[in-house]
């Protein structure tokens, strides 16, 4: 809702007011916020190994599952691994992927 104060050429004060039906844009928030909370249980839950890493090569998260099966008790020590670094052979290799 937006409210617009304004006076006319007598001298009297009027309000605009304009509303704005979201009931849509509510629903798809509500949505958005159930399917983030479904992917997060599948991702914190699921019996194998799940990382997400950005194109630059940096771990961004990773499961408790591939933690335990990589041998990282520490979560952050396994994120400040520099992929293309760190697991490949040559550096160079990691731009085929």
């Amino acid at each position: 809702m937006t409210e617009i104060p304004f006076e006319n050429e007598d001298g009297a004060i009027y309000k605009l007011s304009i509303y704005r039906d979201i009931t849509e844009r509510k629903k798809r928030e509500e949505m958005l916020r159930a399917s983030e909370a479904d992917f997060r249980n599948l991702f914190e839950h699921v019996a194998c190994g799940v990382f997400i890493s950005s194109k630059e090569g940096k771990f961004l998260n990773a499961n408790h599952a591939l933690l335990d099966m990589l041998g990282y008790d520490n979560k952050e020590e396994f994120l400040n691994i520099d992929i293309a670094k760190d697991l490949y052979v040559s550096p160079e290799e990691r731009q085929n992927f």
